[in-house]
């Protein structure tokens, strides 16, 4: 094999493993309790990350996978002062104008939320829903669905003691059963939208039929076929829920790998293997 074809492998490789273009990853989800097609679009870790001006890229994407509704799974928005929320703004507004929009918070949001408390009503004047522990009802196509959200159980602050952590979790817990006791008879399909897709413990007893997430990045570096994911934040290293399709308890989990190219600090990696992504989901019923 001569230097110039190995060369050449070398950098089709890396064009590859280090690509950064925005794919769409596509799921179908059916029920019984769904009696005509939905489309979800589920977007999550935006960080405030600008993709062209007024975020014509990643919206053509949204665009083409003609949504019914779009989930936004948290962290639009970045804590870093070195992301402004101008990029995240400009995204809301631009998907507010496309479909019904349901929004949860994410760490970074609510770390945003202790210096701009006003955050969740400039989120909600744009006509986007925002689920913070509480639910809704819609129809269409059709079909009956609810979607419940719950805010993000801690917010990692530089400061921060572990005991101080530890309470937010213990409160989260705690109180996370009691938004959604209503529903425990409901037949209707239900959706949580929550961003840390670790917490299986306590999804697996809420009643809800589909859980949607972000918060893990894909894992930052994967090896298709081998590696599902690296690294991932509140789960460390070769996290079980990186990004993907999961089912437990007779639910269906699924989690994004997120709009955000590279993972924030304590590690600053960049992602390999795993390009930024949007998830288009299809609720279709039982039957084709």
């Amino acid at each position: 094999m001569t230097p110039a074809v190995i060369i050449a492998g070398l950098a089709v490789f890396l064009t590859a493993a280090l690509w950064h273009g925005i794919v769409t990853r596509r799921y179908t989800v059916r029920s019984d309790k769904i009696t005509g097609r939905i489309r979800i679009t589920l977007v999550s870790d935006l960080h405030s990350r600008a993709f062209g001006k007024n975020q014509r890229y990643i919206m053509a994407k949204i665009k083409r996978t003609e949504p019914d509704i779009i989930l936004l799974g948290g962290d639009i928005y970045d804590f870093l002062a070195s992301r402004p929320p101008k990029s995240a703004e400009q995204f809301l507004d631009a998907a507010a104008r496309v479909a019904p929009v349901y929004y949860v918070t994410g760490n970074h949001d609510m770390v945003l939320l202790r210096r701009q408390p006003w955050l969740k009503q400039s989120i909600a004047a744009r006509g986007i829903t925002v689920l913070d522990n509480k639910y809704a009802e819609l129809s269409m196509n059709g079909s009956t669905i609810i979607i419940g959200g719950v805010d993000d159980p801690g917010a990692n602050r530089k400061g921060d003691t572990p005991e101080y952590q530890q309470k937010l979790e213990d409160s989260w817990r705690a109180n996370i059963g009691s938004y959604f006791d209503k529903l425990e008879e409901d037949r209707t399909y239900k959706i949580l939208l929550s961003h840390r897709p670790e917490k299986t413990d306590i999804y697996a007893r809420l009643p809800f039929d589909l859980i949607l997430s972000g918060h893990a990045h894909g894992g930052q570096w994967r090896v298709p076929l081998i590696l599902n994911g690296f690294y991932a934040p509140h789960q460390g290293f070769f996290p079980k829920y990186a990004g993907g399709l999961y089912e437990y308890a007779g639910k269906v989990h699924i989690v994004s790998r997120g709009a955000c190219v590279h993972l924030l600090p304590p590690l600053i990696l960049p992602r390999i293997f795993n390009p930024p992504e949007i998830v288009a989901i299809d609720l279709k019923p039982q039957n084709p």
